[in-house]
């Protein structure tokens, strides 16, 4: 499935700052669908590269954290599973 923009929040820790930004996602699409690369594409030029996002997927939950983002917009996160 794709990203639903409506379920994502920007976070407003660290924004104006260098530091990275902490948002948050609610997906009914897997723990596997949502880090796949490309999965967070719609929403790259709200993202930066060391941004953290928590993930609530349908099989539980992760932080994904923003690895990279290319001219294209095509985003890469690596994650490690809460639950």
């Amino acid at each position: 499935m794709a990203l639903n923009k409506t379920k994502f929040a920007i976070g407003g820790l660290a924004m104006g700052s260098a530091a990275p930004k902490l948002h948050s996602y609610l997906s009914t699409d897997t723990k596997a669908q949502t880090i796949a690369s490309g999965y967070f594409n719609n929403i790259a030029k709200s993202l930066t590269v060391g941004d953290f996002i928590l993930v609530r997927a349908s099989d539980g939950a992760l932080v994904a954290s923003v690895a990279g983002i290319t001219t294209a917009g095509v985003v890469t996160v690596i994650s490690t599973a809460l639950a």
